[in-house]
C-alpha cells in the first residue's frame, strides 16, 4: 500500500493523499469502470475491500511507514510518507527489510545496544551481527582470564576460545550442572563462532533474508545474557 502510495507524485500534484478519499479511489479503480455502477453503489458493494485497505493503512502508519500530516494540513486524515517509509521502498526488499528491523525493536542487551542500534537502524545487519560477536568474544576473553594455547602462548580466538572457555572443568563452566549440560553451553557459544562469526569475518557470507541476519544479531543478545548469567555465579 505505501508502495502505491509513492507512485504518484503528490508534490507535482499539489496534493497530499487523504485516507478515506484514497482508499474509496482504489476500490473504485480496482473494480472497473465497466461495471455499470456508480461509485456509490460500488462502495456500498465492496465494503469488504474498504476493510481490507483500511487494515493495511493502520499496519502502515504503525510501523512508521506513513504518517498524519498535522500542522500543515489540519485535516485529520491527511497523511504523507515518512523518511522511514522511503527508506523502507529503496530497499531491494521491503517486506523482508521491515520484517528484519521489526525482529530488532526489541531492546537488545546493554553492552549491544548503543553502537548495533545505528547499524540495525541502516539495514546493516550482517556488520551488526559481525560487530556484536566480536563484543560476545571479548567478553568470553575477559571473564575467562585470558587463556592461551599451551603450545606456544598465543592468543585463543573465536571457536577455539569458546571450547577453552565453556570446556567441563573451563574457567566459565557451570561445576553445579550436569555434563551434558556443560557441553551443550560449550557447543552453543564455539558453534556460534564457527557457523556465523567465522565465515562472516572472512567476507564470503551474503544473507539474501534481512531477517536471518536480524536473528545473527539476537542470537549474539542471547550469548550476552548467558554471560550475564555467568558473570553473576562468578561474582565473589
Amino acid at each position: 500500500m505505501t508502495a502505491r502510495l509513492a507512485a504518484t507524485d503528490w508534490r507535482q500534484l499539489g496534493q497530499t493523499p487523504i485516507r478515506s478519499g484514497q482508499i474509496a479511489t482504489w476500490v473504485v479503480q480496482w473494480h472497473g469502470s465497466d461495471s455499470g455502477l456508480d461509485r456509490g453503489e460500488i462502495l456500498r458493494r465492496r465494503k469488504d475491500w474498504i476493510e481490507a485497505l483500511a487494515e493495511a493503512w493502520e499496519a502502515a502508519r504503525s510501523e512508521g511507514l506513513i504518517a498524519v500530516l498535522g500542522v500543515a494540513n489540519p485535516n485529520p486524515d491527511a497523511f504523507f510518507i515518512t523518511r522511514h517509509g522511503e527508506e523502507m521502498l529503496a530497499e531491494d526488499d521491503p517486506v523482508a527489510a521491515l520484517r528484519a528491523r521489526r525482529r530488532l525493536g526489541v531492546e537488545l542487551h546493554p553492552r549491544l545496544e548503543r553502537r548495533l542500534r545505528s547499524l540495525t537502524r541502516a539495514g546493516a545487519f550482517e556488520q551488526a551481527a559481525f560487530d556484536a560477536l566480536r563484543d560476545v568474544e571479548v567478553r568470553v576473553r575477559d571473564l575467562a582470564g585470558d587463556p592461551r594455547r599451551p603450545s606456544n602462548g598465543g592468543r585463543l580466538i573465536g571457536a577455539d576460545l569458546m571450547r577453552r572457555a565453556f570446556k567441563p572443568a573451563g574457567p566459565l563452566s557451570d561445576p553445579t550442572a550436569d555434563r551434558g549440560e556443560q557441553v551443550g553451553m560449550m557447543e552453543l557459544f564455539a558453534g556460534a563462532f564457527g557457523a556465523v562469526r567465522n565465515p562472516l569475518g572472512h567476507g564470503n557470507v551474503e544473507w539474501t533474508d534481512p531477517t536471518e541476519a536480524a536473528e545473527m544479531v539476537l542470537l549474539a543478545d542471547l550469548l550476552m545474557r548467558q554471560l550475564d548469567r555467568i558473570e553473576q555465579r562468578l561474582a565473589p
